[in-house]
């Protein structure tokens, strides 16, 4: 297939009130002498009516609450283009959401999907000098016309989102803002298809055993019926020196075969601090008996197995992940929209990819309250090894269990998942973010819901049958409804009140894989000044502060004060509450960097009765105060360089005192061993030898090295170093015994980098 990126000239977008207007085709448009401001494709309509001047910085103070005034507004986009060559179809990688599209006049085509591509034929209307208009639909007026049976719900402030599939975070979320208007977010494309396609071609690893590994090949071809038996599939691989080569007559436009990967040609593709990354690049050829290539389709493929052990029905809870029979500690974060305006997140990807990979994370969630990512994000986590758990698009509310609904599910994931599924990085698939929850709060059985429980899952099967599926994160076992006990969950986002770090919440916790937790972090005073106006800078109890909490429409009640609960973990910290700007932003730094880095060595002191973290959240999508440990400027918080440290394959931890007396453990979660290496343990303050000692550390284990003596009624510093095959690991350790004192803490911190120094 050859693919065109469309470069527009002449962009205008008309803002339609349809409160006044109803128009319904791009001659009305025009007749009704409606002012045009210039547009940009690919582009946000919010982002061009701020340039044009008719919004202010919407990121500034409370500016993104006059969003709302144009809620009710369909937006026109008119744009040209110019080409000499000829071709079939048009498609659009991004549309947000309700969209007409016209050609040269001709209705060409309607979207209702922001998740997906679009692509509509142009056989007739295509010229050398092109006209284009796409109608950008208002999605409350939409979602006004939809029925709202008892079944089904939304958040009280999103239920718009119910019946559309956009992403759930432009509604308004705890992290994001509300912004509807959408646009025609990513390129836009003409293709021309050849006679003869691999239309798609899917290998998977059935097993690794002594022979080597046998690989399952699907795949779908057009081509003339008379090339039936007449032709054959070739597939090869290249990976280093290693290679493998098989093929199989084509009799059908579909087919499957096996084969074998020899021992001594494999590979295998393992995940970050288990092995190498190891990627084959493959060509699948169409031929003819004589040799002729008809077609041919290149991509990269993982050898690699996954399982995912999953069982909260038995008195023994279970989530433990496996990847070539390893059993896998995982230690990542949650991936949310890269910026509230999706035609931004291109220019901010390279950013954040490099951020995920230098944290140490070697797994990611991608929400399910935003868009499903580029190739760019898995291509990434393929080559670095970040095991990727995807949430199907659909967060926090009860979505309709009707055939309509269904039936746009099964376009979506028809288009995700055999776009993904090539992907070794993507080991599993989850259905929604906290659906389940809410039933359960509502006293609904989770059970009954179809949407996740049957149509999800008969989804995967169909186009992925190979990775494991969760219906809900977190899921809501039989066994756990009849107990009404959040404690039988194997699975859990752990929030909870977000008092003490270490409260009996956290540390008495019964799940065995936290897949959301977080605390919040200020950003720095710098960023801070960037979209707070400077009156309201201080105190903080104020509408631009409370608006960038995140809170939808400008406020909730009072238990949704976020910035208040950050003023109170301050105060648990440090015994009092913040007196100024910089006293809460360095303060509240300190209180989430403590807080995460103990929630990631917590799980780890635990291994295997816990098997992984995923914390909430790397980087924020707009200005604001919030859990993610990196801004929107990428300007990082203090918790970023603590959650480095314990996401090493190799850690030295200290747990807390039983009686006088701290256990430290260094633990191992990777497949290398670390064999006579030293320890040691300074004073945090002074840098006084404490400890000092050998180790060997053997693959995915922890190992106790030494007790250190400590009081629980005062607060000391601790830092903690190992020195093994020529590299060195840092890490600290606070024993809090009393509110922190500032000075002191800064003192520590001073100390800390010049050891590391």
């Amino acid at each position: 297939m050859k693919r065109f990126k469309i470069d527009f000239s002449n962009v205008k977008i008309y803002p339609v009130d349809t409160e006044i207007y109803r128009i319904s085709s791009p001659e009305e448009v025009l007749s009704c002498s409606i002012a045009s401001i210039p547009g940009k494709i690919p582009g946000n309509i919010e982002l061009d009516m701020q340039e044009a001047g008719m919004l202010p910085d919407l990121f500034f103070g409370t500016n993104i609450l006059k969003l709302e005034d144009f809620e009710l507004y369909d937006f026109w986009y008119e744009a040209e283009f110019s080409l000499n060559e000829s071709f079939d179809r048009i498609t659009f990688d991004g549309l947000d959401t309700l969209a007409e599209i016209w050609l040269n006049g001709k209705h060409i085509g309607v979207a209702e999907n922001m998740f997906i591509p679009h692509s509509f034929a142009i056989n007739g209307v295509f010229g050398q000098n092109n006209k284009l208009w796409v109608r950008i639909k208002s999605p409350v007026r939409y979602a006004v016309e939809k029925e709202y049976d008892t079944g089904i719900w939304g958040l009280s402030y999103n239920a718009e989102s119910i019946h559309i599939r956009k992403a759930p975070h432009s509604f308004g979320w705890d992290i994001c803002p509300r912004a509807m208007l959408g646009g025609i977010f990513k390129d836009v494309y003409l293709e021309k298809s050849n006679a003869i396609e691999i239309d798609d071609v899917y290998l998977h690893t059935l097993a690794v055993d002594y022979k080597g590994a046998h690989i399952r090949l699907s795949y779908d071809v057009r081509i003339p019926a008379k090339l039936y038996h007449k032709t054959h599939i070739e597939i090869e691989g290249v990976c280093q020196e290693a290679a493998f080569f098989a093929k199989e007559k084509v009799v059908f436009k579909h087919g499957t075969f096996n084969f074998l990967i020899p021992k001594d040609e494999l590979l295998l593709w393992n995940p970050k601090g288990y092995g190498e990354q190891n990627l084959y690049s493959v060509t699948a050829k169409i031929k003819t008996n004589d040799g002729d290539v008809l077609a041919e389709k290149a991509f990269r493929f993982g050898v690699r197995t996954v399982s995912l052990d999953f069982d909260q029905q038995g008195e023994e809870k279970k989530f433990l992940l496996k990847v070539n029979g390893n059993p896998i500690m995982v230690k990542g974060t949650n991936w949310v929209p890269l910026d509230a305006f999706h035609s931004r997140d291109k220019e901010r990807m390279a950013g954040a990819l490099e951020l995920l990979d230098d944290v140490g994370c070697n797994a990611v969630r991608c929400w399910g309250g935003n868009i499903y990512e580029t190739e760019e994000f898995f291509d990434f986590c393929d080559e670095k090894g970040i095991l990727i758990w995807q949430d199907f698009m659909m967060a926090c509310n009860l979505y309709p269990s009707t055939d309509e609904f269904f039936s746009k599910l099964e376009v979506e994931l028809k288009s995700v998942l055999k776009r993904i599924r090539k992907h070794p990085a993507l080991t599993c698939y989850c259905g929604d973010n906290e659906c389940d929850l809410g039933m359960f709060f509502n006293g609904i059985n989770p059970a009954d819901y179809k949407v996740t429980r049957d149509y999800l899952r008969t989804l995967t099967f169909r186009f992925d049958p190979f990775r494991p599926f969760i219906p809900s994160s977190p899921y809501f076992s039989g066994r756990a409804l009849e107990k009404r006990d959040e404690n039988m969950l194997a699975e859990n986002h752990l929030w909870g009140p977000r008092n003490n770090f270490k409260s009996k919440f956290y540390v008495e916790n019964k799940n065995v894989f936290i897949s959301e937790i977080g605390y919040h972090g200020c950003p720095s005073e710098e960023s801070i000044r960037k979209f707070i106006p400077k009156d309201s800078l201080w105190p903080w109890e104020n509408d631009d502060w409370m608006v960038h909490q995140t809170v939808p429409g400008g406020g909730w009640t009072e238990e949704w004060n976020r910035n208040k609960l950050m003023a109170w973990q301050v105060r648990e910290l440090f015994g009092t509450l913040p007196q100024s700007l910089s006293e809460l932003c360095f303060r509240s730094q300190v209180s989430q960097a403590e807080a995460l880095k103990f929630f990631v060595e917590f799980t780890r002191l635990n291994k295997w009765n816990k098997t992984g973290i995923l914390w909430w959240n790397l980087l924020d999508c707009w200005p604001q105060f919030s859990d993610a440990v990196v801004d929107y400027y990428f300007d990082k918080k203090l918790a970023y360089d603590f959650l480095k440290a314990v996401q090493k394959p190799l850690c030295f931890m200290v747990e807390d005192a039983v009686d006088w007396n701290a256990r430290c453990v260094i633990g191992n979660d990777g497949a290398k061993n670390y064999l006579g290496g030293t320890y040691e343990i300074f004073d945090g303050i002074t840098l006084k030898p404490l400890k000092k000692g050998t180790f060997d550390s053997f693959a995915n284990q922890n190992v106790t090295v030494c007790d250190l003596p400590v009081s629980k009624s005062v607060t000391s510093y601790f830092i903690l170093k190992l020195t093994v095959d020529g590299e060195e690991f840092f890490n600290h350790y606070v024993n809090i015994g009393g509110p922190i004192d500032e000075a002191e803490y800064r003192e520590f911190l001073k100390s800390y980098k010049k050891v590391q120094a």
